[in-house]
């Protein structure tokens, strides 16, 4: 009599814990969420004092989308260095993009993902800086959540 009562027992906890396994298999997991942020950039090759503030004026930007690489469009000069492919590379230049969140993704974990950008690639949102790496033609991912803002402008 004792060892039935113990299988039971025993079977009754391997049930309970079959239905705590089976109705956490069924809650749906929070799926990662990729967007291409490839369209619709402005572009400025130079140095724009106040473009990293959210508030500027770039609609005489040029309009394009990535990938993009400034330095081909030239001008080509055989005094350039040959490492540079005889194009000018180098000097700063700036792109924007203008977007709105989804309400939805208020409290997720928001990040840019860049596939490959030049030497000192720095990231702002909103205003405020978001990160970046220093090194040429490498991709990164900067963490944007705590400046952007979900169901508005950005």
């Amino acid at each position: 009599m004792l060892s039935n009562i113990m299988i039971n027992k025993y079977s009754i906890l391997l049930l309970l814990l079959f239905a705590a396994v089976s109705a956490q298999a069924q809650t749906t997991p929070e799926v990662r969420k990729t967007s291409s942020f490839d369209k619709n950039w402005f572009f400025l090759q130079g140095d724009a004092p106040g473009a990293d503030q959210k508030v500027f004026n770039d609609s005489k930007w040029q309009k394009l989308n990535l990938p993009h690489d400034w330095g081909i469009s030239g001008p080509f000069k055989q005094e350039y260095p040959s490492a540079t492919g005889k194009l000018p590379w180098w000097g700063t230049a700036w792109y924007r993009k203008h977007f709105t969140l989804p309400a939805s993704d208020a409290g997720r974990q928001l990040f840019l993902d860049v596939d490959g950008a030049m030497a000192y690639a720095s990231v702002w949102v909103n205003g405020h800086w978001a990160g970046g790496w220093p090194y040429g033609y490498s991709s990164g991912r900067v963490g944007v959540t705590p400046s952007s803002h979900p169901g508005a402008d950005n």
